[in-house]
């Protein structure tokens, strides 16, 4: 999204949107939105608002403030409460320098972001079940397709790379 332009049709995953989504006309600053949610859930496991429904989501999101745990530095609770600022057009990141205001945040102090781009920056943690160093692995899904499907639908499980069925697999894809 450019901006100064504006969207209005509701995408994304309940959780990660911003209210404004909920109000019709937006703009890029949901994503700045979207990036403090994904930064409180990596820190405490928990996304800051939780409902069972749209409007429940809606009115959480729109008025309440997140609960930020005692142990949060003061750089982590300022990014967040600056991310999920309900005004979005007071929301870090929807100024007029975008992304550099966010990258010049005091969470982000030290990070060189060259070097992040470059992906030449050893990561803090590697999660179990792969050593560092070793290929990833594509996710292969084991997805139950019956053997009359048609060929779009077969093109695009090879295409996403997932495996077909047994039944539509022929002896040398084996």
């Amino acid at each position: 999204m450019a901006a100064g332009s504006k969207a209005s049709s509701r995408c994304g995953t309940l959780f990660y949107m911003a209210p404004e989504i909920f109000k019709g006309r937006y703009t890029r600053s949901v994503d700045w939105w979207a990036l403090g949610v994904t930064i409180y859930k990596l820190l405490t496991g928990d996304v800051p608002f939780y409902a069972d429904t749209d409007l429940e989501y809606l009115m959480l999101a729109g008025r309440e403030e997140p609960e930020y745990p005692d142990d949060l530095t003061e750089d982590t609770r300022d990014i967040l409460e600056n991310l999920l600022k309900k005004d979005p057009e007071q929301r870090l990141g929807a100024g007029e320098h975008g992304a550099e205001d966010v990258r010049k945040s005091p969470f982000f102090e030290g990070l060189d972001w060259e070097a992040l781009e470059k992906k030449e920056i050893e990561p803090p943690f590697i999660p179990r079940g792969r050593a560092h160093g070793q290929p990833e692995i594509s996710l292969k899904l084991k997805a139950q397709v019956e053997a009359n499907v048609c060929e779009e639908a077969e093109w695009a499980l090879v295409e996403l790379n997932y495996p077909l069925s047994s039944a539509s697999e022929t002896e040398e894809e084996l």
